[in-house]
């Protein structure tokens, strides 16, 4: 009988050490704080999957875009870029820019050709170099803050 309550004692005692050590794991705050932290990290995480996901998405929407085959065609409006028979980028045509450099990140082996274009003013020389310009300006962009390799990167001027 006494090595029975022996071993009833330590039953007893062992619950009761292990109940106490979870009463101070949830009574610790540091213990609390580092478990709330964990898991506020982990959704942080997956916002910003989601957001990039969306903000993927957005940039596609707010420019046409269409893919057919292995191809994928981008046209922004030359006013956005640019103003009225000149080859600078307008200051907002960065924003333009920032959402075609995010498209283009998905497929950071793609070739890319730069299209540039005019209205029909002016002479067809004066037009002609006038569009080269401007996709070469949009060229030096990509590579300078879109991430495009200078090697899958061309430009012609219409």
């Amino acid at each position: 009988m006494k090595t029975l309550s022996k071993a009833a004692f330590l039953s007893i005692a062992l619950s009761i050490l292990i109940g106490v050590s979870v009463v101070r794991a949830q009574n610790d705050p540091q213990a609390a704080i580092a478990k709330k932290q964990a898991q506020l990290e982990r959704q942080r995480i997956e916002l910003e999957k989601q957001q990039k996901e969306l903000d993927l998405e957005k940039a596609r929407q707010e420019f046409e875009a269409q893919q057919s085959g292995r191809s994928l065609s981008m046209n922004l409006s030359g006013d956005v870029l640019f103003d009225y028979d000149k080859a600078a980028l307008k200051p907002e045509a960065e924003q333009a820019l920032k959402k075609v450099a995010v498209v283009l990140s998905q497929f950071p082996e793609s070739k890319v050709t730069v299209e540039g274009y005019t209205d029909s003013k002016g002479t067809k020389a004066t037009n002609m170099q006038l569009s080269r310009e401007r996709a070469q300006a949009v060229k030096d962009w990509l590579l300078k803050n879109g991430g495009v390799l200078a090697a899958n990167i061309s430009t012609k001027g219409f």
